[in-house]
């Protein structure tokens, strides 16, 4: 699996629902990755 940032945004970009089961995915990838939340600034709390 490779390492892929992301930056959640509104509606066409990448959906916030989904962060936290990529953030989850992304800790299997081979490197560094970066989620970036543009929509809701306190939704890291899962971590």
């Amino acid at each position: 699996l490779k390492p892929v940032s992301i930056k959640t945004e509104i509606y066409p970009g990448f959906p916030t629902d989904l962060q936290a089961q990529w953030a989850t995915m992304m800790t299997q990838a081979e490197g560094e990755s970066k989620v970036t939340d543009t929509v809701y600034f306190d939704r890291f709390s899962y971590v």
